[in-house]
């Protein structure tokens, strides 16, 4: 389990990444409900609607949804939403009203808009549990198709020839290869190559894991 200043960075960046997503999906319902608003119609309530048809002001409607879009005889337009009583507003249309229009309902009714405006919340609410759940998980949000190595740090072995005792000739036969390891360059331009491996021949308990770890320790380098 990974601990300290990565896993906070990634963490830290799991966050900033929750909220840029959050703010884009919330400036698109901004979006869509400023742009999906008539532009210039001046919502009124029935009762005005119903006074100003009376009055003669009205020249023109469209009936659409129990939704009179209208437009005056000073060409100011004009929403109002129509009760239930369809002959009660057809009939003053009918009778003040120079040129009516009924649009048949759409078929979804109140359904496509409330999908309209939900599918961007829920999607904004499956985004936010996906991120949390890899976040937990330490997975990171963006770790798709990573390696799932670790890099080891050099410093991680900290055991010395000093923890090492009673095998000295053994401790002295190893130093070229710590030498190797230190600066393989020289070693390189000298013509010298890697040896295959070491073999650490001994009855268990008598430090040879210990000796290795040595070796890695005196050479700064991963065991």
């Amino acid at each position: 389990m990974e601990k300290g200043p990565s896993r906070d960075l990634r963490n830290r960046n799991m966050r900033n990444i929750a909220f840029i997503t959050i703010s884009v999906i919330l400036a698109l319902i901004l979006l869509q409900s400023w742009f999906g608003r008539p532009g210039d119609e001046n919502e009124v309530s029935y009762s005005s609607f119903r006074s100003r048809v009376e009055d003669g002001e009205i020249a023109r409607v469209t009936i659409k949804d129990d939704v009179a879009h209208a437009v005056t005889v000073d060409g100011e337009k004009l929403t109002a939403r129509l009760p239930q009583d369809a002959s009660l507003y057809g009939q003053l249309l009918d009778e003040n009203v120079p040129e009516v229009t009924y649009e048949p309902p759409s078929g979804g009714g109140l359904l496509m808009p409330l999908l309209i405006y939900l599918l961007p919340i829920l999607l904004l609410i499956v985004v936010w549990v996906y991120i949390m759940r890899r976040t937990q998980a330490g997975g990171g949000a963006l770790a798709f198709g990573q390696s799932k190595a670790k890099l080891i740090q050099p410093n991680a072995t900290q055991v010395t020839f000093a923890d090492v005792a009673g095998i000295d000739e053994v401790k002295e036969e190893v130093e070229e290869i710590v030498d190797y390891l230190k600066d393989q360059k020289r070693f390189a331009r000298l013509g010298a190559e890697v040896p295959k491996g070491v073999l650490l021949v001994g009855a268990p308990g008598t430090g040879k894991t210990l000796l290795a770890k040595a070796i890695a320790g005196e050479a700064n380098v991963p065991f």
